[in-house]
């Protein structure tokens, strides 16, 4: 798109529905404007971008309250719930030239939105997204585990559980079968690999239910099914002791795809669930080393997309042979993270997912990293 002008559409689920907006917890409503407000930034970088947000009519109303940037941005206000507000322009013929899906996995919700994508006049507009079968994949932690091993990526192992069994294992002095779910604190159990286990929904998204128990993963999978065709809507895995990390690729429509170094996450284990902290970019180098092996391979094997893929991982150091890598899960989306990446970054990358690949010659990673950030989970930067 470089040399033209071209309107990019910037929708963010949380913040372009009333109804959403009214039932997000604050934290979720911070989360969401701080993104919505780097990426709107970000944008407003890219020589000739036109850029345009869907806003609920309530977030509209807070637009200057918020300090999200003004200018060149134009409003859509919307009343209804997006995918109603999606089908009635499917119908009638977007007004923009690309379009920006932010949106959670959980309960199918980012699937079925780059499905209304297909759909329509919307088949002409250009995404900044993972097409629809990588978005399938990913949204399925499940789904994603068996991607990776089939590629010979390190990816933790787990088994898919019922409902049923999830509501025995989080009750206290339960016995299911052979393996007897006691309420004591997970804390101590933590501190070795093969002493507890983590229950979570397969298509989550951050630490949404994720719950730690105290049994070893070897106590409890036989309560699960391992293979591709399992039914149930949980994942138990082993709980790995080690560094949580996250790292992105950024793709372009030509195939090229940028790698960013990995990040630190910081994670709090507060009553058996992890409270995401924030983060810092980047990681120390002998785990960032190790976790650049295993991005890198991911991205030769991904499709060609234009946009965001988040990837997080656990780095552990059991033995001599150095860090340990191995993937938590693969977000098809655009993470808080990104707020921490481009204040570090010496060039938008949302221009870099945008331009030509002649225009993008410039843009390299050692113009990335300068040097360190530190954001909060909101995505909002504490030091760079």
């Amino acid at each position: 798109m470089s040399g033209e002008q071209f309107r990019v559409l910037v929708i963010e689920e949380l913040t372009a529905c009333d109804a959403t907006w009214s039932d997000a917890a604050e934290s979720m409503r911070q989360e969401a404007l701080a993104m919505l407000q780097a990426v709107l930034c970000d944008l407003q970088q890219v020589p000739g971008c036109r850029t345009q947000v869907l806003l609920s009519t309530t977030v509209a109303g807070l637009w200057h309250e918020q300090n999200l940037p003004a200018g060149e941005v134009q409003v859509l206000e919307n009343s209804t719930g997006v995918g109603e507000w999606l089908e009635q322009v499917a119908e009638q013929g977007p007004e923009c030239d690309c379009v920006l899906m932010i949106a959670p996995e959980a309960d199918g919700l980012l699937l079925r939105r780059l499905q209304q994508l297909n759909t329509g006049h919307w088949q002409s507009i250009s995404t900044l997204n993972c097409c629809v079968e990588a978005a399938r994949i990913f949204t399925d932690k499940h789904q994603t585990a068996g991607w990776l091993r089939e590629r010979g990526i390190p990816a933790i192992p787990g088994v898919i559980v019922a409902d049923a069994v999830v509501q025995q294992l989080l009750l206290p002095q339960e016995v299911i079968g052979s393996a007897e779910v006691q309420s004591d604190s997970c804390s101590a159990a933590a501190d070795t690999a093969d002493s507890a286990s983590v229950i979570k929904p397969r298509d989550g998204a951050g630490c949404e239910a994720i719950r730690q128990l105290p049994q070893g993963f070897d106590v409890l999978k036989s309560l699960g099914d391992a293979g591709a065709g399992a039914v149930g809507e949980w994942l138990l895995q082993p709980f790995i002791n080690g560094q949580f990390c996250s790292a992105a690729i950024v793709g372009r429509r030509d195939g090229q795809r940028l790698i960013l170094p990995a990040g630190e996450q910081r994670i709090a284990w507060q009553n058996q669930r992890p409270v995401y902290l924030g983060g810092c970019i980047p990681v120390e180098p002998l785990a960032g080393q190790a976790i650049a092996v295993v991005m890198q391979q991911i991205a030769t094997a991904l499709p060609v997309f234009a946009g965001w893929i988040g990837v997080d991982v656990v780095v552990s150091r059991a033995n001599s042979e150095g860090p340990q890598v191995q993937v938590v899960e693969i977000n098809p989306r655009f993470c808080t993270s990104f707020a921490g990446y481009r204040r570090v970054s010496d060039f938008s990358l949302l221009e870099w997912m945008l331009t030509d690949s002649a225009a993008a010659s410039a843009m390299s990673l050692g113009s990335l990293f300068p040097g360190q950030v530190r954001f909060l989970a909101d995505g909002s930067v504490l030091s760079s």
